[in-house]
């Protein structure tokens, strides 16, 4: 029997196939779904009308095991975080984002507790442009071990989805 499994974070869905009833939305209190699915709209919404920004977009990270960050982020609606495993959700978040010299700052309004690899949303990022791929960085030490190697640091930063749907070879 194995204890590890592999998880597809379950966040890539749009809002408007969410409802209350969702059993994505299980780990929110009633009075947090709405909420929820009304700030995922809205960034939804914004993103589809800002393509080329040079940072909205959906992120993505994870180890495809516990460790799952899905970001959607834009700057007027602000952003919404969720981390899942293979338990689902474990934790979310929401906010407004504002942007100053390269590094994001999410303001979460909802209870956060960030440790590093830990628990929490990140509220800071910063933009990095590195080999056609936009990143959003919270570790810089990670993120210049994996550099210094010469390998693209794909896995535990966070990835503009556009990017990280092409292969590491094509990036090199």
């Amino acid at each position: 029997m194995s204890l590890a499994c592999h998880s597809e974070a379950p966040v890539d869905r749009r809002a408007s196939d969410h409802d209350s009833d969702d059993p994505e939305l299980a780990d929110l209190a009633p009075e947090r779904r709405s909420v929820w699915i009304e700030r995922v709209t809205r960034v939804e919404e914004e993103l589809a009308r800002l393509p080329d920004h040079p940072w909205a977009g959906v992120y993505r990270t994870g180890d495809g095991f516990d460790r799952i960050w899905t970001l959607r982020i834009a700057p007027e609606s602000g952003f919404t975080w969720t981390w899942a495993g293979c338990g689902g959700t474990t934790d979310r978040n929401l906010g407004p984002v504002r942007e100053e010299d390269g590094v994001l700052h999410l303001a979460c309004e909802w209870p956060n507790a960030y440790e590093p690899w830990t628990s929490g949303c990140p509220e800071t990022l910063s933009i990095v442009a590195r080999n056609d791929w936009l990143y959003l960085v919270h570790d810089w030490d990670h993120f210049r071990r994996e550099a210094e190697r010469g390998w693209e640091p794909v896995a535990m930063v966070l990835t503009r989805v556009d990017d990280d749907t092409r292969s590491v070879a094509e990036k090199r």
